[in-house]
């Protein structure tokens, strides 16, 4: 499956050959993402190399791919079609970012972030949508999604709508926290001017995703494989198939990023959520 769509998983297309212990190999036929003279760009994060582990810490048994240092970890189940099923992740510290896809069906990619929120109640978090520019929702069905009170350390909570915990539907979900020197998942107010703000994450970030949470505005994603240099320019948005684009600039720095532009598409006087992550610092060597 593919972030800019809903489709379920399918094994159509030659696109990947193997999964190898230090990267991975692309089918040799010429068919995207291989085409002949064309470049490309592959985020990777290092979860558990394959290695799983059966987890019973929540109401729901889950499969877990879990890299604790790295504060990241696959996670997959049965759907119950039931509200509080805590989904056990196999971190050690609460989860700040989680992405839910059902692998089994037709259904959007939902996200959660710790800082899009908006409502009133305690525990009424909406939902964005990465195959969408949408802006965040919440509401009276929010806890059809999540039960935000019943998150801890090592699960998060999920209710009974299909695009998180569809009935017997296989259910994949990528679940962070931030780590410091490494990734950061936070928010920031825009302010609409060429001299834009400056996002301190303690890290230069080698991956970015931005979010405005109260308009609709595409997932800006950038990082410094293209270019390797400021300003950097947008290289994609997750909802579409779009080229990377010049415009949009940003600076990414030794401890942080800073918008370069007044373009409401990354830089509107609203609330944005994003997600940072950089190269491991000397601090954890090659633990990770």
């Amino acid at each position: 499956f593919s972030s800019n769509g809903n489709a379920q998983q399918t094994s159509n297309g030659p696109f990947m050959a193997s999964y190898d212990a230090d990267g991975f190999t692309l089918d040799g036929s010429g068919s995207n993402p291989n085409d002949n003279n064309v470049s490309y760009v592959a985020w990777c994060w290092k979860f558990a190399g394959g290695t799983t582990a059966t987890n019973n810490v929540g109401n729901v048994q889950t499969t877990t791919q879990a890299n604790t240092k790295a504060g990241q970890s696959i996670v997959q189940w049965t759907g119950t079609g039931t509200n509080s099923r805590t989904i056990g992740t196999g971190l050690t510290k609460k989860a700040e970012f989680v992405i839910i896809k059902s692998i089994a069906e037709s259904a959007s990619w939902i996200v959660w972030h710790h800082q899009a929120k908006q409502g009133a109640l305690p525990n009424d978090y909406g939902v964005l949508v990465l195959n969408s520019s949408q802006a965040y929702g919440e509401g009276s069905g929010a806890l059809t999604y999540w039960d935000v009170s019943e998150w801890t350390d090592t699960v998060f909570s999920v209710g009974g709508a299909n695009g998180v915990n569809g009935s017997s539907d296989t259910m994949l979900a990528y679940a962070f926290h931030s780590v410091e020197g490494f990734s950061k998942f936070g928010c920031f107010n825009g302010n609409a001017d060429n001299d834009g703000t400056f996002v301190y994450t303690g890290f230069k970030p080698t991956m970015l995703w931005i979010k405005n949470t109260q308009s609709a505005s595409p997932w800006c994603v950038y990082d410094t494989a293209r270019p390797t240099y400021n300003p950097s320019y947008l290289v994609g948005w997750d909802e579409t198939t779009a080229q990377n684009t010049s415009s949009y600039p940003i600076d990414i720095l030794s401890n942080g990023f800073k918008l370069r532009t007044s373009n409401a598409t990354i830089n509107s006087a609203h609330t944005w959520v994003f997600g940072a992550w950089g190269n491991p610092s000397f601090k954890y060597n090659n633990t990770f």
